[in-house]
């Protein structure tokens, strides 16, 4: 666990295995800067050792109330799961998997010049409170990554989502946003 008011800088191609239903549960600053010949590497454990049965788990898991995710050069590797946990069954596995940020304003989710393989990044928001994020991707590989940010709300948010030249292979897309006042923009260009 990343308390808040505390920052975790990952370089030098390293490589950390995370383990457990609930992930890393990132209340600080979470950053990640690899180079382009050596890719910082963020995986489930249960992709790279044989267990009697993986658990499915996200890397990064929770309620949303980290101060800022930015990762560039970074590589994410979770086991491919089934579509239909989207939303609270089935068992998928995630990258990053954020459900209701409880009251809180979250920092920025900045992914740039990563590589995404399997399971799924869920921003699924709305539902309990009126609470703001902004995710901007940027030149990123997502390879059979199920993709899903979905606004449901009966409250202002602000949930901005800006994606740029990312390149996406297999997987699914699916963007959301029900709310009766006109949606900010999302910018979604070259991908």
């Amino acid at each position: 666990q990343l308390s808040s008011g505390s920052t975790l800088l990952l370089t030098n191609g390293v490589a950390v295995g995370i383990y457990g239903a609930t992930g890393l549960a990132v209340n600080g600053i979470l950053a990640s800067q690899g180079t382009p010949v050596n890719l910082n590497r963020l995986v489930s454990c249960s992709v790279v050792q044989e267990q009697p049965m993986a658990t499915p788990s996200p890397i990064i898991g929770g309620n949303g109330t980290w101060q800022g995710l930015n990762f560039r050069f970074t590589d994410f590797s979770v086991l491919a799961g089934s579509d239909t946990a989207w939303y609270g069954s089935g068992s998928s596995t995630f990258l990053l998997k954020v459900n209701d940020v409880t009251g809180t304003n979250s920092g920025p989710v900045v992914l740039r010049d990563c590589q995404l393989h399997g399971g799924g990044l869920a921003i699924l928001l709305g539902y309990i409170s009126n609470e703001s994020l902004t995710i901007s991707m940027t030149n990123n590989l997502l390879e059979r990554v199920n993709v899903a940010f979905w606004e449901n709300s009966f409250m202002p948010n602000q949930f901005l989502v800006n994606m740029r030249n990312n390149l996406f292979y297999g997987g699914t897309v699916k963007l959301t946003y029900y709310y009766i006042a006109p949606p900010p923009a999302w910018s979604w260009f070259n991908n």
